[in-house]
């Protein structure tokens, strides 16, 4: 289900709101406007606006469900639109991922090196994370000997063929660098392992500009 509640940076447009109704309408068990509302992340007055706008688009039917309640169901023509919507959504979902990684590859490009090769230990088991491993395939050279975490909970598990390790393991692993993936915590992560750079050791965070 597509969530707008509380976007921190991609503002909902009126475009991506109307998907996300079109989306509760069609996913909902007996939608009412205050299940819409709550679904989308928006008011009930700006849900009966939505509502009134896809009704007069005739991309949905309204009827009396009994004395008390509305009924809403998408007509031929509001699944066709919503198909199309989903569409466009997913495509600029996916230039956003792309950015995101080809972002990623150039970072860790300033930062590891093409030629030699290059034992390399990525902090944080996230997302970034994910990403990173994948771009890893631009750097033929170096190899990902580890995952290391912090959080307890995420310990002894595998990510991505990975087995994630607590950070006492880096000395172990002896790493030519080691990569601050996580985005949220980098600072706090860059305090706690910065005393291995007197090995040598490359530290590196994704995150700076």
């Amino acid at each position: 289900m597509i969530n707008m509640a509380k976007p921190s940076f991609l503002v909902p447009t009126k475009k991506n709101r109307k998907l996300a109704v079109l989306v509760a309408i069609h996913r909902l068990t007996s939608p009412s406007q205050h299940k819409i509302a709550l679904q989308v992340g928006i008011s009930r007055a700006m849900a009966n606006g939505y509502i009134k706008q896809l009704a007069a688009e005739k991309l949905l039917k309204v009827s009396n469900r009994n004395n008390r309640d509305l009924d809403y169901q998408l007509t031929a023509r509001g699944k066709g639109e919503l198909t199309r919507l989903l569409m466009d959504y997913s495509a600029e979902i996916i230039q956003l991922y792309t950015q995101a990684k080809n972002e990623i590859s150039k970072r860790l490009a300033a930062v590891l090196p093409l030629e030699a090769p290059s034992r390399v230990v990525l902090f944080g088991a996230s997302e970034t994370c994910e990403m990173a491993l994948q771009v890893m395939g631009n750097f033929p050279k170096a190899k990902v000997i580890g995952i290391v975490d912090s959080d307890n909970s995420k310990q002894n598990s595998f990510f991505h063929g990975h087995r994630v390790l607590a950070p006492d393991r880096i000395s172990s692993l002896a790493p030519d660098f080691l990569v601050i993936t996580s985005f949220a915590r980098q600072n706090e992560i860059y305090e706690s392992v910065r005393h291995f750079a007197e090995n040598g050791v490359k530290i590196a965070k994704l995150a700076v500009i």
